[in-house]
């Protein structure tokens, strides 16, 4: 009888390991298919934010470039007008007010999308812009740079450094009080 019920305890040994693989596999498949669903949600919320900081952003900078032509165009009014300057100011002004609009209508996917459409039409055109707005960009973070360098100059010396003259403010100290080493301070000085 002991070889009968070893074979049966194998048996039943082998049925409840396959089981158990079973549940493994199945349990396996669920937890991958709710990392999917999980990664799914949380992709499409980082997208929905990131459009709706862009969508804000391109607002801000719209506002920002209608103040700036407002601006531009406040002083057109209070100028010459038979002035070139008058004109060219106008112009400025009128396409920062074209520009502003442009951007609430289209928003900034619109402008990214015709920005590719050039650069597929046009991409020597597209690549020296690129070029000339790398250079602009530049000269004004160098200039940017460099007056903050000239900010910390001193007149007298014409760098950036320590002034060659030191400053006549000091901090308050305590003065140092010093005896004769022949009389002590607790002796009479008669």
């Amino acid at each position: 009888m002991s070889e009968q019920t070893t074979p049966s305890t194998v048996d039943r040994a082998k049925e409840a390991t396959a089981d158990t693989t079973r549940t493994a596999k199945e349990q396996a498949r669920q937890v991958g298919a709710e990392i999917r669903t999980q990664t799914g949600q949380a992709a499409h919320q980082l997208r929905g934010r990131v459009r709706d900081e862009a969508e804000s952003q391109t607002r801000r900078a719209a506002q920002s470039l209608r103040q700036w032509a407002d601006d531009l165009s406040g002083m057109t009014e209070s100028g010459k007008p038979d002035s070139p300057v008058h004109g060219v100011l106008q112009q400025v002004a009128g396409t920062g007010h074209r520009a502003a609009d442009y951007l609430e209508d289209r928003g900034l996917t619109g402008a990214t999308n015709d920005l590719q459409n050039f650069a597929r039409r046009r991409p020597g055109l597209f690549l020296a812009g690129a070029l000339a707005a790398g250079f602009l960009v530049g000269r004004v973070a160098k200039a940017g740079a460099d007056a903050g360098a000239d900010a910390g100059t001193d007149a007298t010396t014409g760098s950036g450094s320590a002034p060659l003259n030191p400053p006549t403010a000091f901090p308050e100290t305590t003065p140092v009080t010093t005896y004769p080493t022949s009389v002590r301070p607790d002796e009479d000085l008669r």
